[in-house]
């Protein structure tokens, strides 16, 4: 696994100890968003190097999310809420 997906994975099972599942994965997925975001911003401006960086920040907070167990019964899993390998997702 790479470094960045390590802290990823890392992040959530600090964030599952503190808080509320619920809460820890929207709290991963804003990152996730935030760091697209900041991706888009770089690109933009030129700047490959920091749009690459933002994008495997992201990449690794969903891959993450997607290698998590699922939550307490009855509610969504992480695992289902997003299916990155269907060729929709990449249309």
């Amino acid at each position: 696994m790479s470094v960045m997906m390590n802290q990823a994975i890392s992040a959530y099972r600090k964030a599952t100890t503190t808080v509320p599942p619920v809460t820890a994965v929207v709290l991963l997925y804003d990152e996730a968003i935030n760091a697209t975001q900041k991706a888009v911003e770089a690109t933009e401006a030129k700047l490959y190097e920091e749009a690459e960086i933002q994008m495997l920040r992201a990449v690794s907070i969903l891959r993450g999310l997607r290698q998590a167990p699922g939550m307490e019964a009855g509610g969504t899993s992480p695992r289902t809420s997003w299916n990155f390998t269907t060729p929709r997702f990449w249309r």
